[in-house]
């Protein structure tokens, strides 16, 4: 099942930089799958300590956002598989 994930600038101007669990996209997920057991690390995510994989343009959008260098709101698709 494909998820799409929302980076506002709200999670953009709440995001903290190299944080596991409070950066703009920690948010985003924490906020689209109704957990706080997120921590997002530089090329993969996990989600309740399962890790996954995503596009490979999110992993560049944080490293310009740990940078400090600007970055705008976006989307991206995941491939989530949902248990029964």
């Amino acid at each position: 099942m494909s998820t799409s994930i929302s980076v506002t600038a709200e999670d953009i101007a709440n995001g903290r930089p190299k944080h596991l669990s409070r950066c703009p996209v920690a948010l985003a997920l924490a906020r689209t799958f109704y957990t706080e057991t997120v921590r997002v690390y530089e090329d993969y995510y996990a989600l309740n300590d399962y890790p996954r994989n995503w596009p490979v343009s999110v992993t560049v959008w944080i490293e310009r956002f740990d940078k400090g260098k600007p970055v705008k709101p976006f989307a991206f698709d995941l491939e989530v598989e949902i248990d029964a």
